[in-house]
């Protein structure tokens, strides 16, 4: 299978599983409960905290009027901006749920063409991406994504050009309960196009090592993620990986 038909598949079957009640307690009935027990990092590979805040540092919104756009050019930007395109390429309203039917958020068409203009064709991992998300979805649970709850790496970067910045995220279904989250590790690439940072390509990429690693289930972590558990998987992911200002506690 090519990596970005993985990317797509990747997308529906994460909703697929919180639709069937893997992520969502209301949903899940008889299942066995989430995970409770809590990794402990060692005091040597601790993660450090960057002060950026997830959600923050652009100076203007989408065409959504919730996406942050209009990031700094520095390496700090592309790691705001991807935190926040992260967000912005889930749908919380974007599928059914009880008692409604599946819509689009307002906006969001004009969004998608914002987060991937980079001033060429689009890579085919975009245009997946964009496809997964305009689809009209009468049974799946509208997502979002947290990625306050895990962390960032800069793998590459120059400002004002290119960077690639590793996710540690986690997803919840609509609304959010306490039956569990979907954490994953993703890589995002931007490009510097129109004085902001834009997404070019989300390739299929295993990250090796992978902070969801310490999860017994990563389709079955925590919600929220405990500040003892995201600390260990930042730390099973090796050196680079950074907390959120905004992390919970």
């Amino acid at each position: 299978m090519k990596p970005v038909v993985r990317v797509a598949v990747a997308v529906v079957v994460v909703a697929a599983a919180i639709g069937a009640g893997v992520a969502i307690g209301a949903a899940r009935g008889g299942d066995e409960p989430a995970p409770t027990s809590t990794p402990t990092p060692s005091a040597s590979a601790q993660p450090s905290s960057g002060g950026l805040v997830a959600g923050g540092g652009g100076s203007g919104k989408a065409a959504d009027g919730k996406t942050p756009i209009r990031f700094a050019s520095s390496c700090d930007g592309a790691a705001q901006a991807a935190a926040a395109y992260s967000v912005g390429l889930t749908d919380e309203i974007g599928y059914a749920r009880p008692g409604v039917a599946g819509t689009k958020r307002a906006g969001l068409n004009a969004t998608l063409d914002y987060i991937f203009s980079t001033g060429g064709s689009p890579d085919e991992s975009v245009v997946e991406r964009r496809t997964v998300l305009l689809t009209p979805n009468e049974t799946l649970p509208g997502l979002t994504a947290h990625p306050e709850w895990g962390g960032y790496k800069v793998v590459d970067c120059v400002p004002k050009f290119s960077a690639t910045i590793n996710l540690f995220s986690c997803l919840t279904g609509y609304p959010d309960s306490d039956g569990g989250s979907i954490c994953d590790t993703t890589v995002w690439e931007l490009t510097w196009y129109a004085d902001d940072w834009h997404v070019a390509r989300i390739p299929a990429t295993t990250v090796t090592p992978d902070p969801t690693s310490v999860f017994p289930d990563s389709v079955k972590a925590p919600n929220p993620v405990p500040a003892a558990s995201r600390r260990a998987a930042l730390a099973a992911g090796g050196a680079g990986w950074t907390e959120w200002a905004n992390a919970p506690k």
